[in-house]
Order: C-alpha cells, then sequence, then structure tokens
C-alpha cells in the first residue's frame, strides 16, 4: 500500500483530497487523511482543520466533526461558522443556537446562516429573533442580500406585512431594490401575506425578470384567488416551468375550477410540459372533485408511465389517487395504492380513514385507525373527524363515544366543533335527540355553532320531531338570517308530519325575505361524458324515458309494499322508501340504469314504450326486476318520435319542409348606399309563414310595393341589381322579396329548409372532442345546462344534405387540403370539422404539421396565427389561419411593437398567397373585424394601391370591407385556371342576436328556447348581397349560411363562461357542438 505521505506531500494536494472525500462521501478515507494530517503536523494549518470539520459534517459524521472543532488548537470566525453550519444543515437546531451563543464575535455570516437555517426548516420565529439580534449587533448597510431574503420567507411564511415592509425599505436603503433575487422574494412574500398589489408593483419596476419571477405573480394573485390577474400574467409569460403550470392548476382547484384545472393541464401536455408530482396532485384533486373516475384512471395511467421521472410511488401522488378513488367508491383500489405507499405519513392514513367512512365502512375505518396507532404515526384531528363520520355513518354511536374521549385523553387533542357536529349528527340519525342536546351544552360555544344546530335541524326532519325541529331554526335564522337552506329545511320538516299550511307559510316567508335557495344537482359520469341533472329541471335530452323508467321501478316497488308519500308529495322531488327519503339523485340513477341497460341489450322499438313493455311482460309480478334481454335503448339517442314537431313531406318536386307549428321564413331587407355600387347594410325580418311559396309577397308588400321605401330616398319602383336580379322596394314594415334567374332551378338551394329535431345528434361530443375544441366555446364545459340546441339537423327545401361520415369523409379528401382562413368564426368552423373527424370510437391518428406552414406561436404570442393538422392514413390536412380582414397586414415599422398596421384592401394575406398552391379546398370569411373598435384595437390603417385611405366612419369602412371582399374574390378567380383542383368557398356572415345594445352597452342573448322565432328559411336570394355579389360570375362558391344560423338566436356562448362570470354576453361566437357543423356537413356537400 502506498504511504499517505507519498500520496500527499503537500498542503494543496490535502486541500484537493478533501473535497474528493466531501464530493463521494468516502468517510473513511477522510478518516485516514485525518490520521496523516496528525502526523504530519498539518492538523495545525487553520485551513485545513475548518476543511476537515466540514468534511466530517457533509460525511453526516457530526461527533467526528464536533471532536475535530474540538480538538482545533487555533480557531477563527470560519471554524465557528463551519461547525454552526454543520449543525444546521443537520437539523440540530439546539446545538446551533447554543455554539452560535457560544462564538465570541460572530459576523454577517454567522447571522445569515442561522436565520436562513431556521427559515428553510420552518423555525419562523426562531429566524425573526435571530434578525432582530442582528438587527441590534449591525448597522442596516451590513445586510446582504442572503440576510434579505431569508428574513423575507419567514415574514411572508407568518403573514408579518408590516416587518415585510420594514425590510422592504431596507433593501431600498441599500440599493438591492432591484436586485432579481431579492426581488423574486418580496414579489413572493407580498402575495402570500394577502398584498398581491404590492407584488404587481414591484414586479412592474422591476429591470430584469426570470421565470420565478413570473411565477411569483401568478402565485401572488392565486393567493387572493384573483384568478383573472392570474391568467393574465400567465398568458402573458415568455416562459413557463412546470412550477407555474402547477401553481395555476392547483389555484384553480382551490377555488373550484376543477374543469378548467383540467383543461388547463391538457394545455400544459401538449405544450410539452412534464408535469412533477404536485401538477399530478392538483388534477387527481380536480377528478375526484368532479367525479371523474374515467379520467383519473388516465392520469393514473399516466403517472404510472412516468414513474421513473416522479419517484412513484411518491407519497403526495399516492395520497391523492387513494383520495380519487375513495370519493368514486372504490375501496379496492384505494386500498391497493395504500399499500404501495413505503413510508406511510399521516395524510396516507387519513384518505384511507375518510374513504372508508364515506363509503359507509366504519368497521373498516375503525380498523385502519387501530392498525395506524399500532406503527406509530400520531393521529390528527382529521383522523378523528372521519373516524367519527365512520361511527356516524354506520350507527356505531357507542363506538364514536369511545373515540371521542380517546381523542382528549390518550392524545391530548381537545374536540373542535366540527368533531361535535359529527357526534350530533350520528345521534340525531339513530333518533338520540336528547344525548345529541346534552352534547350540545358540553361543547365549547355549541349553542352558537351552525353545524351542530344545522345537525340537529336534519334529524329532526328525519324523525319529525316538530318542537326541536322549530327550536333548531329560530337559532339558526338568528345565526344566519340570509341562508335560504335553513327555511327549506325547516319547511321540508312540516312536509314530512303533513302540516302542508306551514311548510307554505315558510317558503313563503322566505321568498318575502328575497331569499334562494342555491339550486342542487347530482351528476354522474358514463363513458367520459358527465350528465347533469339539477333540481326541478326537466331539460336532458333523455328525461322523458328517465321518468318512464322511474315509474316502473315504482310501481315495481308497489308490488313488495314500497309506497310513496301521499298524492301532494308522490310527483315532488322526493319518495319514501322505508323511511328514508330519495331526492333527484334518483333521477341520475336511473339515467346510469337506463343508459347501462341500453350498451348491454338490443334495440329498443319505438313502437312499443318501455312501460308498456313493463306492464305486458312484469304486471303483477312478484319475482325480482330484471332489465330485458329483448328490449334495448341506445344510449346516445332517443327512441321516442313523440317529441319530433317537424314533418318532412315530399309530394313532388316542389315539396317543402313544413313545420306543424308556427314557423317563419326568412327574407332580406337591404338598402343601396347613394355613394357606390356596394351594400353597406342588412337587416333581418321574420315573417309568419303565410305562404308556402316564398317569391309571393305577404299582402302587406303586395299593397306597398309601388310605394317608396320609406327609409331612403330612394325613389318608386325596382332598382337593378345586376343583370339577373332586382330588388322590389316597399316600406319600412314589408319585407323585400329577390326575385332571381331561373338558371340554377337544378341545382339545391342549400341555404332554404327547415330545422327539425335529430335526437342522433350532435355529431361529436364537446367533452371527447378538448383537443381541438377550445374551452370557451364548448358549453358543455361551461356553467350551461341545457343542450337541446345541440338537437337539431338542417334539411335542405329541395334537396338531401349527405349525413356527414368521417371515414367517407377522409377517404374523398385523400392526398388532399383543405383550409378555413378568417375570423374566431373560421377557427369555429375549423375546430368544429376537426371534431366532426376525429369524433368516435376510434379516432383517427393526427400529426401537428402546423411548421410546413409556418404556424407555429412567436414569442411573447398568446397563440399561432393558425394551426394545421394532418390525417397520415389518408393524407389529407386540415388548417386554419388566423386574417379576420382577409387583407395583406404589414406593421409600418417593424423595430416598434406599437406600430401602427398597414391593412392592404387590395392585396391578399401573404399567407394566402405562399400556400395557395398547396389548398385543394379553400374556405374564406370576413365581417365582424370591421368597426371602428376593432380598427382602433388592432391598430389597422387602410391602404389601396399602397396609398393611406383616411376612412374612419361606419359607412366607410363597410365600403373598405365590401372593396376586400370584391378584390379577394377577383384575385382568386384569376388563380383559378391555373390550380384546375382548388375549390374556393366564400362563406357568407355569420349573424349576431344582441337585444337592447351590443355585449359592452347590455346587450344580451339569453334565449334558450330553440327556434323561437320559427324553423324555416324561405327565399330565392342569400342574406349576405355583399358576398352574393361578388362571387357572381366567377369561380368563386358562396357557402351561404347566413339565414339558417339566423334562427337559431339560443345556441351563441351567450353569457355562460368557465369560471362562471362575464364581461358581457357574446352573442357572435356559437356553442360548439352547434351550428357550425351544419355550415361544415353543408360545405362538404358542395365540394
Amino acid at each position: 500500500m502506498v504511504p499517505l505521505s507519498d500520496l500527499f506531500p503537500s498542503f494543496d494536494h490535502c486541500a484537493r483530497f478533501f473535497s474528493k472525500c466531501i464530493q463521494h462521501k468516502h468517510l473513511r478515507v477522510g478518516m485516514s487523511l485525518h490520521s496523516h494530517l496528525i502526523k504530519t503536523a498539518l492538523s495545525f494549518d487553520l485551513f485545513l482543520a475548518n476543511r476537515l470539520i466540514d468534511m466530517y459534517s457533509k460525511c453526516n459524521s457530526m461527533e467526528n466533526a464536533q471532536k475535530a472543532f474540538d480538538d482545533s488548537p487555533i480557531r477563527n470566525i470560519h471554524s465557528w461558522n463551519t461547525i454552526l453550519a454543520s449543525y444546521s444543515r443537520a437539523g440540530s437546531f439546539s446545538q446551533a443556537r447554543k455554539v452560535f451563543d457560544e462564538m465570541p464575535h460572530p459576523n454577517i455570516v454567522s447571522y445569515n446562516t442561522l436565520i436562513s437555517s431556521f427559515t428553510h426548516h420552518g423555525l419562523y420565529g426562531e429566524s425573526m429573533n435571530i434578525f432582530r439580534q442582528m438587527q441590534r449587533d449591525f448597522d442596516l448597510l451590513a445586510l446582504d442580500e442572503i440576510t434579505l431574503v431569508s428574513i423575507v420567507g419567514a415574514c411572508a411564511c407568518l403573514g408579518a406585512l408590516e416587518l415585510l415592509r420594514q425590510v422592504h425599505g431596507a433593501a431600498i436603503v441599500i440599493g438591492l431594490e432591484f436586485n432579481l433575487i431579492v426581488c423574486n422574494a418580496i414579489v413572493d412574500a407580498y402575495g402570500k401575506c394577502g398584498d398581491p398589489d404590492a407584488s404587481y408593483s414591484i414586479f412592474s419596476r422591476m429591470k430584469e425578470r426570470d421565470v420565478v419571477t413570473w411565477t411569483s405573480m401568478v402565485v401572488a394573485y392565486n393567493q387572493t384567488s384573483r384568478l383573472d390577474d392570474a391568467f393574465r400574467v400567465f398568458s402573458c409569460m415568455p416562459v413557463k416551468n412546470v412550477h407555474t403550470w402547477t401553481a395555476l392548476i392547483n389555484a384553480l382547484v382551490k377555488n373550484k375550477y376543477s374543469n378548467e384545472a383540467l383543461d388547463l393541464f391538457q394545455q400544459m401536455l401538449e405544450e410539452k410540459n412534464s408535469p412533477n408530482a404536485f401538477t399530478f396532485v392538483g388534477v387527481l384533486s380536480a377528478c375526484a372533485d368532479l367525479a371523474l373516475i374515467a379520467k383519473g384512471k388516465e392520469i393514473h395511467g399516466l403517472i404510472i408511465r412516468r414513474s421513473s421521472d416522479l419517484n412513484f410511488p411518491n407519497v403526495y401522488v399516492c395520497n391523492a389517487l387513494i383520495d380519487l378513488y375513495s370519493k368514486s367508491g372504490d375501496m379496492k383500489s384505494a386500498r391497493m395504492l395504500f399499500n404501495l405507499i413505503l413510508e406511510k405519513d399521516v395524510v396516507s392514513w387519513n384518505s384511507l380513514i375518510t374513504g372508508f367512512a364515506q363509503n359507509g365502512l366504519g368497521r373498516e375505518a375503525l380498523l385502519a385507525f387501530q392498525k395506524m396507532t399500532e406503527v406509530g404515526i400520531r393521529p390528527n384531528k382529521v383522523t378523528f373527524l372521519g373516524v367519527l363520520s365512520a361511527c356516524s355513518h354506520t350507527g356505531l354511536s357507542s363506538e364514536g363515544l369511545y373515540i371521542l374521549e380517546l381523542m382528549e385523553k390518550s392524545y391530548d387533542i381537545k374536540p373542535s366543533l366540527e368533531h361535535y357536529a359529527v357526534m350530533i349528527d350520528m345521534f340525531g340519525r339513530e333518533n338520540k335527540l336528547s344525548e345529541a342536546l346534552d352534547l350540545i351544552s358540553r361543547a365549547p360555544n355549541g349553542s352558537k355553532h351552525v353545524g351542530i344546530w344545522g345537525a340537529v335541524l336534519g334529524a329532526c326532519r328525519i324523525h319529525e320531531n316538530l318542537d326541536l325541529a322549530i327550536r333548531a331554526a329560530e337559532t339558526l335564522f338568528e345565526m344566519e338570517p340570509d341562508n335560504a337552506g335553513r327555511y327549506v329545511m325547516l319547511s321540508n320538516v312540516f312536509a314530512a308530519a303533513s302540516r302542508w299550511m306551514d311548510a307554505h307559510n315558510v317558503r313563503k316567508l322566505m321568498e318575502e325575505r328575497g331569499f334562494k335557495k342555491e339550486v342542487a344537482y347530482s351528476c354522474i359520469e358514463i363513458r367520459n361524458i358527465r350528465h347533469k341533472f339539477v333540481a326541478r329541471d326537466n331539460s336532458h335530452s333523455q328525461m322523458g324515458e328517465i321518468y318512464e323508467l322511474m315509474f316502473i321501478l315504482l310501481e315495481h316497488m308497489n308490488i313488495f309494499g314500497y309506497m310513496a308519500l301521499d298524492d301532494e308529495m308522490k310527483f315532488r322531488s322526493n319518495f319514501l322508501v322505508r323511511g328514508h327519503h330519495l331526492f333527484f339523485v334518483v333521477v341520475a340513477l336511473v339515467f346510469s340504469v337506463l343508459v347501462l341497460w341500453a350498451w348491454e341489450n338490443p334495440f329498443l322499438t319505438a313502437s312499443q314504450s318501455v312501460q308498456a313493455w313493463y306492464r305486458n311482460s312484469y304486471a303483477g309480478s312478484t319475482k325480482s326486476f330484471v332489465l330485458p334481454n329483448t328490449i334495448r335503448e341506445n344510449a346516445e339517442k332517443t327512441y321516442s318520435n313523440s317529441s319530433i314537431k317537424e314533418k318532412i313531406v315530399q309530394d313532388d318536386a316542389n315539396s317543402e319542409v313544413t313545420p306543424t307549428d308556427s314557423a317563419s321564413s326568412i327574407v332580406l331587407e337591404r338598402s343601396k348606399s347613394n355613394q357606390n355600387n356596394f351594400i353597406v347594410g342588412w337587416i333581418f325580418i321574420i315573417r309568419g309563414s303565410g305562404s308556402t311559396n316564398s317569391s309571393v309577397l305577404p299582402n302587406t308588400t303586395k299593397e306597398n310595393s309601388e310605394k317608396t321605401y320609406s327609409n331612403s330616398s330612394t325613389k318608386e319602383g325596382t332598382v337593378k341589381d345586376d343583370a339577373n336580379s332586382e330588388v322590389k322596394l316597399t316600406d319600412s314594415a314589408s319585407t323585400i322579396a329577390f326575385n332571381r334567374s331561373k338558371s340554377n332551378q337544378n341545382t339545391c338551394s342549400y341555404g332554404n329548409g327547415g330545422w327539425v329535431l335529430d335526437n342522433s345528434r350532435p355529431l361529436y361530443s364537446g367533452f371527447g372532442c378538448k383537443r381541438w375544441l377550445s374551452a370557451m366555446w364548448s358549453c358543455r364545459l361551461t356553467q350551461r345546462t341545457d343542450f337541446s340546441y345541440e338537437k337539431y339537423r338542417w334539411v335542405p327545401k329541395d334537396c338531401e344534405l349527405p349525413a356527414f361520415e368521417r371515414s367517407a369523409f377522409l377517404k374523398r379528401m385523400q392526398d388532399k387540403t383543405i383550409a378555413f382562413i378568417g375570423d374566431s368564426l373560421g377557427r369555429q368552423q375549423f375546430q368544429s370539422l376537426m371534431c366532426m373527424v376525429t369524433g368516435g370510437e376510434e379516432s383517427p391518428e393526427v400529426q401537428d404539421v402546423g411548421k410546413e406552414y409556418g404556424l407555429v406561436k412567436a414569442k411573447g404570442a398568446i397563440r399561432p396565427d393558425g394551426w394545421a393538422y394532418r390525417f397520415p392514413n389518408t393524407n389529407t390536412t386540415i388548417l386554419y389561419y388566423w386574417s379576420s380582414s382577409l387583407s395583406d397586414l404589414l406593421p409600418l415599422n417593424t423595430s416598434d411593437p406599437a406600430t401602427d398596421v398597414a391593412m392592404h384592401l387590395d392585396r391578399p394575406p401573404a399567407f394566402l398567397r405562399k400556400f395557395l398552391h398547396l389548398f385543394d379546398v379553400l374556405v374564406l370569411n370576413t365581417g365582424h373585424h370591421w368597426n371602428r373598435g376593432k380598427m382602433r384595437q388592432n391598430r389597422w390603417v387602410m391602404y389601396t394601391d399602397g396609398v393611406r385611405s383616411e376612412l374612419g366612419n361606419l359607412k366607410e369602412i363597410g365600403i373598405a370591407k365590401n372593396f376586400t371582399v370584391h378584390s379577394i374574390v377577383k384575385w382568386l378567380d384569376s388563380q383559378l385556371p391555373s390550380h384546375p383542383q382548388l375549390k374556393v368557398f366564400f362563406r357568407t356572415i355569420s349573424p349576431r342576436h344582441f337585444r337592447n345594445g351590443e355585449w359592452n352597452t347590455g346587450g344580451s342573448c339569453d334565449n334558450t328556447t330553440p327556434l323561437s322565432g320559427g324553423s324555416r328559411v324561405e327565399q330565392n336570394g342569400s342574406s349576405d348581397p355583399v358576398v352574393e355579389n361578388a362571387v357572381r360570375g366567377t369561380q368563386v362558391k358562396m357557402l351561404d349560411i347566413t339565414a339558417l344560423s339566423y334562427l337559431r338566436d339560443e345556441a351563441h356562448k351567450s353569457n355562460y363562461t368557465i369560471k362562471g362570470a362575464s364581461s358581457g354576453s357574446d352573442c357572435l361566437h356559437w356553442c360548439l357542438p352547434g351550428i357550425p357543423d351544419t355550415w361544415n356537413e353543408i360545405l362538404t356537400a358542395q365540394i
């Protein structure tokens, strides 16, 4: 063996070898080196002595570190700081404080070491005490960034806002105001202290920001639930990391925006960000809150696939999974996951115990509690709350009393009012109301706790104790005078006792005081689709079948002696079954039976209802109720034809869709500008269907056809629009009909026809199409609860609109590219088509090919200028490019982000000019951005022939829009001979339905009644004369959707939002699935 003296002949070699020992944790080699130092007298060197102490501490040998310190013949401040840092790093805070107190002259490093260590390990009070001592011993200017960051962190965790402001002031005085590390800490601290405005004040003045800065600002807004501001900062972030995404996802879950949290998680994955354990904890909590067990299992699978990155089974992730499976009733999976955790903490045990309690497994919860104490895990308040709940839900009152006593005597945990409330609920369930009252007197301030008296009132309703119910209600009215739920509970108590007049009086009193009970609902998830059932709401598309099956079950219950409540309650939302009330949640359960039955059985014939089948087959039977094998209903369709109002009558070539109830037809009233030949306005008028021929004017129109048009200076007569059409002018109260040439009689006019109810709609699921569908337009993700707008199909008058079939469409479009270019309505049509093509059980493979078209998100942008996706099996590409004006947009000063933008009206967008040769189908649209507000917002300046045009008023903007439409159509028509494969469609304008003003002036479109203005369109011309005139005589085709869309004012996004609050009503964009699906059906029929 080579002697160490040969290996370490010099001081430098010893120092380097100490570093290697620390790096590789070679304690034995370090001890050998220590022996060598003693033999060679190098141990007297102060630097090597300090390195020796450091080596022992970092190799986790504090005993040897202390001995080396004690044996050191010479010590300096670095020696003291080394042993101080060693104890701090090892978590030996008492020893660290002892060393600190023994130091002859601690310096700034000594204070920083102790303050940062105490702060890092959660000893914020101790950290503050050391800081105050430091203030006494040192001048303010001696503070450095390490001191400030540590003490700022302590202030944040303690919520010490005033001290934080003092420390912030000190940072300004010593010149660290704009230090990035210090600023990041202060921004975060103000947020945690509940003052995000102070955080933003610092954030906005920072000269330099990194991802930590932005994330701290997002977290600051999250702390005070200012999610709109958090999203605003989040969307502006140049770079996001996993902590940023996780912070916002967990904030959404915390504030009960679980759907939005899942959408954000999906976006995170799409942008190639890898979630960490805390991200998964957040999204699993969201799934648990929404009872999305299928989605939760998908995420569980993702966790398993990434187990190496997450160090799975991670205790935090497993705890969240246990909570998810427990809330969904799958305690077998929950227990299996619990057993996977190697080092179970108190949260793990609490999750399991609470899961048993929620699922009525009281004995199992008690056994888990016993096992928890046996393995040495100390229970906390949450543990006992779960155990007591288990006893309450399973009628184990004696065990519950024992646990309550054990809690205080053995674990020194004083029961809170929540624990007493659970105990009182337990006594109430067993009709031990006197014991419940005794417990109220024992509970500290129990007589003033709403939860306790709420449990008493609930027990009185079950056991019909009117006197105690009135006492409990009066107490609750004093404590919560504005809580409508208490009035409802008292009313239900009276109703259960058949005191109908008293129940009515309580409800009347509630209404007189202006109180409204929050609407309750029940949800059920079937095949990844959530169905929501709201109390007293019959809007679900299969509600008729649900009630029919419910009545079957009730009839069968009667056979076995179960009785419904008396007639006054029979058709309300609750039924009495063996002394227990079943509320509207039964509706959700019956629906699940209906759908699950449908998947396992043949189709149900429309000629025989479920109720008729039951009466024929099982009436009078005493055997167990079993759903039949010979009858089935499609889970996505309703079987009955009784709700279909419109019938299609096809007697001859002139037949039309004739509704059985009153319907309306749409025609167009328009005026000409006195200065040019472009149409600048279009107004819809609904006319009652008094005639079956749209070319025949109603009587009022005939009488006034020779009169002057009252709203314009146009003289009596007709105004020639072009060679093939004329406009008959009438007064303002009349309708203008169009007499067109009959050259196109043999072609289908898809714009004429009617809407009919079709319960096979929608064409795809708004939930299943989240990848393509913007969440703001998926009304099944918003607060909207009615979905009847999805159930209507457009039927043209004189021809059939082929049903859309995904595989057939892709086969037709093999090796072809479909491009949508236009505004956000064009984006809706693009997203609709993507959903139509990918919807179904087996979605085709899709590739993102946006880079081929330059469609990538620019730095700092919220989204790219478009998207492009390819279906590799058929080499079909579908893309969208945002160009709301269909003109070429060029910034006037490329170096100035705030520069004006030149919009060249006579030049198509550069994207269209560059990629036109690649397209096989092109769909254009424009219209809604041609107004002064959008002009100012986008900083658009109009140019024609390279010369700036000063257009300001609405009429002139309308003229410019019309000029642009004609210009781009003319250009495309000139290009089509060079591209024979290309088919171009110009979609007509999508109507808006604002009433009582625009979105920012109180305008709304809150109608939810389908076809309230009629179901039919009867007209010979288009309702968008601008596009019609532009395409006439060219090879560009018109996709005429205006009139048919106008009838569907209930199908807009309206004021429904994901966040539950809106700055205005969106009466421009459509819910998806919805009207744009019909646009695409007409498009594919015309391709």
